[in-house]
């Protein structure tokens, strides 16, 4: 290496580890999963060279061969199992109060990022594989891992504490934060779920519609969309004249989305207005619904007429319903107020 810059994993910064680290206390390793604070940090390269380093700790690792192979269990309580007792292919980087992480090193920034923050020096760092369908699965989990047709999916590269301060399972705590995986390429065989590169800058649409039809033809019919008696009374918003109407009938198919509105003064509109210009989140999805070749969204802040409390309240009993007849849902992960925009979008690039 031609300069030894160190990541710290108490406090995030650089420069120090965490035995020379000058923050007295550590964070939550809970906090750390469901906050900015979990979010990628900018750490640079660490080096002028050309080509990309690998300190020899990260070699020894043979991620590569790990990701390329299947994970041994076939279900989450076999990899909390495994997690517990220990396990050939679960790798130890060691303790959080001794292990170091190189920012001139690539492997190590990306262990840096995917590995929570730390309660205390005493914990050890585990790297663990597993199937990318379980980051999807969530804490349900259900899905067996024991047929070709489930082992064609991709796998992922997991870190996790030992002991964790959550008090779940580890299958389910390790499946928290982020991951890695291998991008797949067009010389190899392809695996379902599988690492892809993503344009920082633009919504790959033929992506999206290829995936929401890949839904309805291999699916069951517990993950189509299921218009209710709910949505007889729900608004939504014509993107085309951008004014309030109702409900068209269980045939149309309208976007909803999961959003967080943050200090941001809302409007309020009755069936019948037209929409003024909106904050940049809401016209970044009127915008992704069009080129989606949709007609209709579903926005709270807009659907509801938020000076009514019966209908407020009447709107929110039947809020199950409404997600559950979208042909999609957009969520926001990434902004934190309404104006923040959808990541890569035109009217976003400047505000994520």
């Amino acid at each position: 290496m031609t300069e030894h810059v160190l990541l710290c994993l108490k406090c995030r910064g650089r420069d120090h580890d965490v035995d020379h680290c000058a923050t007295e206390t550590w964070s939550s390793e809970l906090g750390w999963m469901f906050s900015p604070a979990g979010r990628p940090t900018s750490l640079g390269t660490g080096s002028s060279g050309t080509f990309e380093i690998i300190c020899s700790r990260c070699e020894n690792l043979n991620l590569i061969e790990l990701l390329e192979s299947r994970p041994p269990w076939t279900s989450q309580s076999d990899l909390s199992e495994a997690f517990e007792d220990g396990h050939e292919c679960i790798r130890n980087l060691g303790r959080t109060g001794s292990i170091q992480f190189w920012a001139d090193c690539c492997v190590c920034r990306c262990l840096f990022g995917i590995t929570p923050n730390p309660s205390s020096p005493d914990q050890e760092v585990l790297l663990l594989p597993d199937w990318t369908i379980n980051r999807v699965a969530g804490e349900l989990g259900a899905i067996k891992m024991d047929t070709p047709e489930t082992q064609a999916y991709g796998s992922c590269l997991l870190s996790a504490l030992k002991p964790s301060s959550i008090s779940l399972p580890a299958g389910i705590v390790a499946h928290r934060g982020d991951a890695l995986c291998m991008m797949e390429n067009n010389m190899g065989p392809r695996r379902t779920l599988g690492g892809k590169r993503i344009d920082p800058h633009e919504i790959n649409i033929d992506t999206i519609l290829h995936w929401v039809a890949s839904c309805m033809e291999r699916h069951d019919s517990a993950c189509r969309p299921a218009p209710t008696k709910d949505l007889e009374t729900v608004r939504l918003i014509d993107v085309e004249s951008r004014q309030v109407v109702g409900y068209p009938g269980p045939d149309c198919e309208y976007i909803a989305l999961s959003y967080v509105w943050g200090n941001v003064r809302q409007s309020h509109y009755k069936l019948g207005d037209t929409l003024k210009e909106l904050p940049r989140t809401l016209e970044d999805l009127i915008s992704l619904t069009k080129r989606l070749g949709k007609r209709y969204v579903w926005v709270d802040s807009l659907c509801i007429d938020q000076l009514d409390e019966k209908e407020k309240a009447n709107q929110i009993d039947r809020m199950w319903g409404i997600y559950r007849g979208a042909y999609i849902t957009v969520i926001v992960l990434s902004g934190i107020f309404v104006d923040a925009g959808l990541s890569r979008l035109s009217r976003a690039k400047n505000y994520q």
